[in-house]
């Protein structure tokens, strides 16, 4: 955690004492979410070579070659698609209202 918090949140020795965890976490989170869209534009990239080759049967999407972040995960599009259905399954059976607040 030490050369993490140094390193890729920019934290200074004296700044990661002086923090709790949940600051840490959510530092961390963000840090993440920060890769995330870097991968994305990296992908872009990808998927205008690949489907500029015409070569292909149907295009490549970026969300297929890094996947999709919800609740601070990266999945691939399935398992995004499943977990959105068993929420919504969930929300049904408790009775919640039609805001997603359950």
């Amino acid at each position: 955690m030490f050369f993490f918090a140094l390193g890729p949140l920019n934290l200074s020795k004296e700044g990661l004492w002086e923090i709790s965890w949940g600051e840490y976490e959510d530092l961390l989170l963000s840090w993440q979410y920060r890769e995330y869209l870097e991968y994305r534009k990296t992908a872009a990239l990808a998927t205008w070579v690949l489907n500029g080759t015409g070569k292909r049967n149907h295009p490549v999407l970026i969300d297929d070659l890094i996947g999709v972040w919800d609740d601070g995960e990266i999945m691939s599009k399935q398992e995004h698609f499943d977990r959105s259905v068993q929420k919504i399954k969930n929300r049904k059976q408790k009775g919640g209202d039609d805001n997603g607040t359950g």
